[in-house]
């Protein structure tokens, strides 16, 4: 079991492009379009197996980098997750509706394989969640707005990928209205899918390292052909 933070920052000044900002790195949970993983054992305040808000405050420390929004992340069967959202500046007023909305592209059956959402409720794909208040809550820890969507369901046995469709409808003044959202990959149950977020990365290395064995077994066998060749051409000047 692990718990996934979907961590997303907005800037409410910017009212037209409907994009979530990218952050540099530093503090975490200031960190925005990433996946981050919660590191203590057990689960955090207020993360339960449904849709809920988060209204305990989250601790930087708790929470690592896993991977960028833009590489599908692989959930197993019992992982938990969490999305939040904050703004570029802490604003005196400001409301937020959060949706959520999951598919898979497909018009399969609906069995426990083709489910369009990696979330269920006796068979029933829990395909779409919000915070349900159309003019939005108050922020749940003073500079973010935090929601548990709830533990994953997933077959162990057969892999599925999934979009997850994030939107912010924002407020942050009386008659002012922003909208925000990403797609989101993400990839469930077992196979089709890497499990470690950076073996992109791993790959990349092991390519080079395999490189540098090849030309090292390059200039060991020409350095053998080179000696050879010297041990021979004396040999043969000797015989003279």
């Amino acid at each position: 079991m692990s718990v996934y933070l979907l961590n997303l920052r907005f800037d409410a000044s910017h009212l037209a492009d409907g994009n979530f900002d990218s952050s540099p790195a530093g503090n975490n949970l200031n960190r925005s379009l990433l996946w981050l993983k919660y590191g203590p054992n057990g689960l955090p305040a207020d993360v339960v197996d449904s849709f809920a808000p988060v209204t305990h405050p989250l601790k930087e420390q708790d929470w690592s980098p896993v991977s960028v929004t833009t590489s599908a992340l692989h959930l197993n069967n019992g992982d938990y997750l969490v999305v939040r959202m904050f703004p570029v500046v802490k604003p005196n007023t400001l409301s937020l509706k959060l949706t959520v909305v999951f598919g898979r592209g497909t018009t399969s059956p609906d069995v426990f394989t083709n489910l369009q959402s990696p979330f269920s409720d006796g068979g029933r794909a829990l395909a779409l969640l919000d915070n349900s208040s159309p003019a939005g809550v108050a922020s749940t820890d003073g500079v973010a707005w935090t929601y548990c969507l709830g533990r994953v369901n997933a077959d162990p046995n057969n892999g599925a990928e999934y979009a997850m469709n994030v939107g912010a409808v924002v407020s942050p003044t009386a008659g002012q209205v922003a909208i925000f959202a990403s797609t989101i990959p993400i990839h469930t149950g077992g196979g089709g899918s890497r499990t470690k977020p950076f073996d992109a990365i791993e790959d990349l290395l092991s390519g080079g390292v395999a490189a540098v064995l090849g030309i090292v077994t390059f200039v060991v066998g020409a350095l053998a052909l080179w000696r050879a060749q010297r041990i021979l051409a004396k040999a043969n000047s000797l015989k003279k």
